[in-house]
């Protein structure tokens, strides 16, 4: 009966990924692997309007190892953004993952979504389970994720945050375990505008 109950709540109002979404910085989607021969339809977005309580940012990171590839491609801080799964407005920071196994062969196990975050302003969080997508784990070659991961502050300020830190691991499924190239520690740091 909880559970039905959660199920029924969690449809009723707006999540701040809802809101992370209504940028169309945040909701850039890869194109599909296709034979390059067939016609491309392309999609096309809608901008919808903010107020001040958000500000996002278009970001170029990319770290690759051993053929996979991390991308966050925005970030969005919002202030006292309302949530379903929370009590009452709250400050927090989101970014917009792509994750990418460029490699012919092989698997990689990797947990963006349970990544650390640290910011400037002396807090370090794990990811909100319920507003975050379910991007980590294996990722089989050819493959590509994207996803949001955010972070719910529990001192506020968003908008004091001079930097972030995100920090999380890959695995090679097919490196050898006492090798060296078995894990990736990814450590980003984002200075804010």
């Amino acid at each position: 009966m909880v559970i039905l109950s959660s199920v029924l709540v969690a449809g009723c109002g707006p999540t701040v990924k809802d809101e992370v979404k209504k940028d169309e910085r945040m909701t850039e989607q890869p194109e599909a692997k296709i034979d390059e021969t067939k016609t491309k339809e392309e999609a096309s977005l809608v901008e919808e309007d903010h107020d001040d309580s958000w500000a996002f940012y278009d970001l170029d990171i990319v770290e690759e190892w051993q053929g996979l590839k991390v991308e966050i491609l925005a970030m969005g801080l919002g202030e006292q953004i309302e949530s379903i799964f929370q009590d009452e407005p709250k400050d927090v920071v989101a970014l917009k993952f792509r994750l990418e196994n460029t490699r012919e062969n092989g698997v990689f196990t990797v947990y963006p979504d349970q990544a650390t975050l640290i910011t400037s302003t002396g807090e370090q969080l794990e990811p909100d389970i319920w507003e975050s997508d379910h991007i980590g784990g294996k990722i089989y070659e050819g493959v590509i994720k994207d996803g949001f991961v955010i972070w719910i502050l529990q001192r506020g300020n968003v908008f004091n945050i001079d930097w972030i830190r995100v920090k999380f691991n890959a695995y090679d499924e097919e490196a050898e375990f006492a090798s060296k190239n078995w894990r990736k520690d990814f450590d980003i740091r984002i200075d804010i505008p």
